[in-house]
């Protein structure tokens, strides 16, 4: 399963094939919009990603997999994986919460949800 590449991958410190991952994401998303959870079962390897990997670019590419996958989403899906994933890493101090990454995230989901949301949103 792909969310156990992913722990092995975090485990071992192999930032490159967490690189690859992440770029792959949205194209996947594309395959599961019609299938259960569809996209919204990559959020949490994307979490897994920007939670437990210190190397910047790779977070940015994951952040880059997030918004390119915001649109594949339904309003309850936003509501209920992506926002969580967001208060996550504006809350917590984690490697990879860079004000960069966090507000492109942000800015990806900001029309996507409503007014009340929005202004939780803004930093």
């Amino acid at each position: 399963m792909l969310s156990d590449l992913v722990q092995k991958a975090i485990g071992a410190g192999d930032d490159e094939v967490l690189m690859v991952i992440s770029q792959k994401l949205p194209d996947l998303a594309e395959v599961l919009v019609p299938v259960g959870e569809g996209a919204s079962s990559l959020i949490p390897i994307i979490s897994d990603i920007l939670v437990f990997v210190e190397e910047i670019v790779v977070a940015q590419t994951a952040a880059d997999a997030f918004c390119a996958i915001l649109p594949h989403l339904s309003a309850d899906q936003i509501d209920k994986k992506a926002l969580p994933l967001i208060r996550k890493l504006q809350e917590d101090d984690l490697f990879c919460a860079s004000k960069k990454v966090v507000s492109k995230m942000i800015i990806s989901c900001y029309p996507l949800v409503p007014p009340k949301v929005r202004s939780e949103l803004k930093w």
